[in-house]
């Protein structure tokens, strides 16, 4: 059974991008940073998914959470 038709659905759920003022991990569907405050604008979101693109190796936290369910689900299977 496949949960995400796409690879480009998976990633757009996973995304996070940095904040620009504060640097903090962010949705980009996020009007405003949670820990700053900054109010983004549309070309706010667009340097952050820039930014993101450029430096897409670095960010590896996106796919931390997936990787962590799919180990407790193993380790579950086998309790």
């Amino acid at each position: 059974m496949r949960i995400f038709r796409k690879t480009n659905e998976f990633d757009k759920l996973s995304r996070r991008y940095a904040c620009i003022k504060c640097g903090t991990w962010v949705s980009i569907k996020a009007q405003n940073c949670m820990q700053c405050q900054h109010s983004f604008t549309n070309n706010d979101k667009s340097s952050m998914q820039t930014l993101y693109n450029q430096n897409k190796e670095q960010n590896w936290q996106h796919a931390l959470l997936p990787i962590i369910f799919v180990i407790l689900v193993i380790a579950l299977l086998f309790i």
